[in-house]
C-alpha cells in the first residue's frame, strides 16, 4: 500500500511540474492536459481522466477553465 501511495504522490508531482512548464511555455489548458496525460503514460503511470483535478487534489477541474483559455500556474505550482 505504501508503494502505491508513493507512486500516486510521484505522479501528482510530475503532473504539477508538467502544468508549471505548460504555463511557462504559454500553452492553452487543452494543450497542457494533453501533454500531461501523454507524459504520465510515457513514464508508466495511468493517465487520469482529469489531470487538473489529479494534480490539485480536486481544487481545480477541467470544467473550471475552458480548454482554449490561457493556462496559468503560480510559481509554487498552484494552478489558476
Amino acid at each position: 500500500m505504501h508503494d502505491y501511495m508513493a507512486d500516486v504522490q510521484k505522479a501528482r508531482r510530475l503532473a504539477v511540474i508538467m502544468f508549471r512548464t505548460s504555463a511557462e511555455e504559454g500553452l492553452r489548458v487543452g494543450e497542457a492536459i494533453i501533454m500531461t496525460r501523454r507524459y504520465l503514460e510515457h513514464m508508466g503511470y495511468p493517465a487520469p481522466d482529469d489531470p487538473l483535478a489529479f494534480a490539485t487534489d480536486g481544487r481545480v477541474t477541467m470544467q473550471d477553465a475552458p480548454l482554449g483559455s490561457q493556462f496559468y500556474c503560480k510559481p509554487n505550482g498552484e494552478v489558476l
